[in-house]
Protein backbone atom coordinates (compact mmCIF):
# COMPACT_ATOMS: atom_id res chain seq x y z
CA UNK A 1 0.00 0.00 0.00
CA UNK A 2 0.81 3.60 -0.87
CA UNK A 3 1.95 5.59 2.79
CA UNK A 4 -0.77 7.80 2.69
CA UNK A 5 -3.49 4.93 1.69
CA UNK A 6 -1.73 2.96 4.67
CA UNK A 7 -1.55 5.91 7.03
CA UNK A 8 -5.22 6.40 6.53
CA UNK A 9 -5.94 2.93 6.44
CA UNK A 10 -4.85 2.43 9.74
CA UNK A 11 -6.22 5.42 11.62
CA UNK A 12 -9.65 4.62 10.14
CA UNK A 13 -9.63 0.79 11.30
CA UNK A 14 -7.86 1.76 14.61
CA UNK A 15 -11.15 4.04 15.23
CA UNK A 16 -13.75 1.83 14.02
CA UNK A 17 -12.29 -0.81 16.18
CA UNK A 18 -12.62 1.22 19.05
CA UNK A 19 -15.63 2.93 19.12
CA UNK A 20 -17.32 0.25 16.80
CA UNK A 21 -15.65 -2.93 18.51
CA UNK A 22 -15.28 -3.18 14.28
CA UNK A 23 -14.69 -6.93 12.80
CA UNK A 24 -14.25 -8.55 9.67
CA UNK A 25 -15.11 -12.07 9.09
CA UNK A 26 -13.34 -13.81 6.34
CA UNK A 27 -10.98 -11.41 5.45
CA UNK A 28 -8.47 -13.74 3.94
CA UNK A 29 -10.79 -14.52 1.06
CA UNK A 30 -9.97 -11.63 -0.90
CA UNK A 31 -7.38 -12.81 -3.92
CA UNK A 32 -3.84 -11.44 -3.19
CA UNK A 33 -3.33 -10.68 -7.13
CA UNK A 34 -5.35 -9.58 -10.06
CA UNK A 35 -8.75 -7.66 -10.50
CA UNK A 36 -11.42 -8.12 -8.06
CA UNK A 37 -14.83 -6.76 -8.23
CA UNK A 38 -15.66 -6.35 -4.08
CA UNK A 39 -19.87 -6.27 -4.38
CA UNK A 40 -21.66 -4.97 -0.98
CA UNK A 41 -24.87 -4.21 0.15
CA UNK A 42 -25.17 -0.55 0.56
CA UNK A 43 -27.48 0.84 4.18
CA UNK A 44 -25.03 3.98 4.99
CA UNK A 45 -22.35 6.55 3.78
CA UNK A 46 -19.95 5.20 5.84
CA UNK A 47 -19.93 2.17 3.70
CA UNK A 48 -16.90 2.14 1.09
CA UNK A 49 -14.60 3.52 3.95
CA UNK A 50 -15.40 1.05 6.06
CA UNK A 51 -15.22 -1.71 3.44
CA UNK A 52 -11.60 -0.46 2.05
CA UNK A 53 -10.35 -0.52 5.63
CA UNK A 54 -11.31 -4.68 6.00
CA UNK A 55 -9.25 -5.16 3.14
CA UNK A 56 -5.81 -5.95 2.92
CA UNK A 57 -4.95 -4.59 -0.72
CA UNK A 58 -5.55 -0.86 -2.17
CA UNK A 59 -9.13 -0.47 -3.05
CA UNK A 60 -10.88 1.96 -5.31
CA UNK A 61 -14.52 3.19 -5.27
CA UNK A 62 -16.86 5.89 -6.53
CA UNK A 63 -18.36 8.49 -4.74
CA UNK A 64 -21.12 10.54 -4.91
CA UNK A 65 -19.81 14.14 -6.07
CA UNK A 66 -21.58 16.22 -3.05
CA UNK A 67 -18.96 13.97 -0.59
CA UNK A 68 -16.11 15.81 -2.31
CA UNK A 69 -17.52 19.48 -1.01
CA UNK A 70 -16.43 18.77 2.22
CA UNK A 71 -12.68 19.55 2.25
CA UNK A 72 -12.36 17.01 5.47
CA UNK A 73 -14.16 14.26 3.73
CA UNK A 74 -12.64 14.84 1.10
CA UNK A 75 -9.08 14.71 1.93
CA UNK A 76 -10.21 11.54 3.99
CA UNK A 77 -11.76 9.56 0.67
CA UNK A 78 -9.34 10.74 -1.33
CA UNK A 79 -6.60 9.13 0.27
CA UNK A 80 -8.78 6.04 0.62
CA UNK A 81 -8.52 6.10 -3.61
CA UNK A 82 -12.05 7.45 -3.63
CA UNK A 83 -13.08 9.16 -7.33
CA UNK A 84 -16.21 11.36 -7.87
CA UNK A 85 -19.39 9.89 -9.93
CA UNK A 86 -22.77 12.42 -10.92
CA UNK A 87 -25.54 9.92 -10.06
CA UNK A 88 -27.42 12.09 -11.90
CA UNK A 89 -26.54 10.19 -15.45
CA UNK A 90 -24.41 8.23 -17.18
CA UNK A 91 -20.57 9.35 -15.88
CA UNK A 92 -18.63 8.34 -18.64
CA UNK A 93 -15.32 9.40 -16.28
CA UNK A 94 -16.38 7.72 -13.08
CA UNK A 95 -16.53 4.67 -15.76
CA UNK A 96 -13.35 4.83 -17.38
CA UNK A 97 -11.59 5.46 -13.62
CA UNK A 98 -13.96 2.12 -12.53
CA UNK A 99 -12.49 0.53 -15.83
CA UNK A 100 -9.21 1.49 -15.79
CA UNK A 101 -8.51 0.18 -11.84
CA UNK A 102 -10.18 -3.00 -12.64
CA UNK A 103 -7.97 -3.46 -16.05
CA UNK A 104 -4.83 -2.81 -13.77
CA UNK A 105 -5.46 -5.56 -11.60
CA UNK A 106 -7.18 -3.53 -8.73
CA UNK A 107 -9.92 -3.96 -6.79
CA UNK A 108 -12.70 -2.02 -7.07
CA UNK A 109 -15.59 -1.68 -4.64
CA UNK A 110 -18.83 -1.65 -6.25
CA UNK A 111 -22.85 -1.38 -4.59
CA UNK A 112 -24.58 -3.54 -6.88
CA UNK A 113 -28.18 -1.70 -5.61
CA UNK A 114 -26.89 1.61 -6.71
CA UNK A 115 -27.96 3.79 -3.65
CA UNK A 116 -28.46 2.74 -0.28
CA UNK A 117 -31.09 0.91 1.13
CA UNK A 118 -33.30 2.07 4.15
CA UNK A 119 -35.77 -0.32 4.41
CA UNK A 120 -33.80 -3.12 6.28
CA UNK A 121 -33.83 -5.56 3.16
CA UNK A 122 -31.16 -5.51 -0.22
CA UNK A 123 -32.67 -3.80 -3.29
CA UNK A 124 -32.72 -5.31 -6.27
CA UNK A 125 -29.35 -5.41 -8.20
CA UNK A 126 -28.33 -3.04 -11.21
CA UNK A 127 -27.71 -4.72 -14.27
CA UNK A 128 -23.86 -2.52 -13.83
CA UNK A 129 -21.75 -5.17 -12.20
CA UNK A 130 -22.91 -7.28 -14.58
CA UNK A 131 -20.98 -5.30 -17.39
CA UNK A 132 -17.54 -4.77 -15.21
CA UNK A 133 -17.43 -8.32 -14.61
CA UNK A 134 -18.03 -9.55 -18.17
CA UNK A 135 -16.04 -6.37 -19.14
CA UNK A 136 -12.96 -6.89 -17.44
CA UNK A 137 -13.20 -11.04 -16.48
CA UNK A 138 -12.66 -9.64 -12.58
CA UNK A 139 -13.04 -11.87 -10.16
CA UNK A 140 -15.94 -11.26 -7.80
CA UNK A 141 -15.29 -10.73 -3.76
CA UNK A 142 -19.01 -11.04 -2.16
CA UNK A 143 -19.09 -9.07 1.31
CA UNK A 144 -22.00 -8.00 3.52
CA UNK A 145 -21.68 -5.10 5.82
CA UNK A 146 -23.92 -4.72 9.14
CA UNK A 147 -24.18 -2.13 11.58
CA UNK A 148 -23.09 0.86 9.83
CA UNK A 149 -26.77 2.89 9.82
CA UNK A 150 -26.50 2.10 13.53
CA UNK A 151 -23.69 1.99 15.44
CA UNK A 152 -23.93 5.48 16.96
CA UNK A 153 -26.53 3.59 18.95
CA UNK A 154 -24.17 0.88 19.97
CA UNK A 155 -20.61 3.04 20.75
CA UNK A 156 -18.34 1.18 22.16
CA UNK A 157 -19.49 -2.53 21.68
CA UNK A 158 -18.19 -5.21 20.30
CA UNK A 159 -19.04 -6.18 16.91
CA UNK A 160 -20.93 -2.50 16.45
CA UNK A 161 -19.84 -2.73 13.16
CA UNK A 162 -18.96 -6.30 11.14
CA UNK A 163 -18.21 -6.86 7.43
CA UNK A 164 -18.25 -10.88 6.41
CA UNK A 165 -16.61 -11.92 3.33
CA UNK A 166 -17.39 -14.60 1.51
CA UNK A 167 -15.53 -16.59 -1.06
CA UNK A 168 -14.12 -15.20 -4.26
CA UNK A 169 -16.58 -15.91 -7.19
CA UNK A 170 -14.39 -16.81 -10.63
CA UNK A 171 -15.41 -17.18 -13.96
CA UNK A 172 -18.76 -15.53 -13.97
CA UNK A 173 -17.89 -14.01 -17.40
CA UNK A 174 -17.62 -17.13 -19.14
CA UNK A 175 -20.53 -18.82 -17.14
CA UNK A 176 -23.53 -16.20 -18.53
CA UNK A 177 -23.93 -15.63 -22.14
CA UNK A 178 -27.21 -14.35 -24.05
CA UNK A 179 -28.66 -11.05 -24.42
CA UNK A 180 -29.89 -10.95 -20.63
CA UNK A 181 -25.76 -12.04 -19.29
CA UNK A 182 -25.43 -9.19 -17.43
CA UNK A 183 -29.02 -9.56 -15.34
CA UNK A 184 -28.69 -13.10 -14.89
CA UNK A 185 -23.88 -12.20 -13.21
CA UNK A 186 -25.98 -9.44 -11.25
CA UNK A 187 -28.94 -11.76 -10.11
CA UNK A 188 -25.78 -14.89 -8.81
CA UNK A 189 -23.55 -12.18 -7.24
CA UNK A 190 -26.91 -11.13 -5.16
CA UNK A 191 -27.67 -14.49 -3.88
CA UNK A 192 -24.31 -14.87 -2.64
CA UNK A 193 -24.59 -11.39 -0.62
CA UNK A 194 -27.55 -13.17 0.84
CA UNK A 195 -25.74 -16.44 2.02
CA UNK A 196 -23.35 -13.97 3.96
CA UNK A 197 -26.80 -11.78 5.55
CA UNK A 198 -28.39 -14.61 6.32
CA UNK A 199 -25.16 -15.93 8.34
CA UNK A 200 -24.86 -12.79 9.55
CA UNK A 201 -28.32 -12.44 10.87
Amino acid sequence: MRFGYWLVHSVVRLTLTVIAGFKVIGKDNLPPTGSVIVASNHIAFLDPPVIAVSLYREANFAAKMELFKNPIVSRLITYLNAFPVNRSGLDMAALRKSLEALNSNGVLIIFPEGTRSRIGEMLPFKRGIGYFVTKTKAAVLPLYIKGTNTFKKNLFKRGAITVRIGESIHGLADRFTGDDRYERISEEIRKAIVRLKNQAD
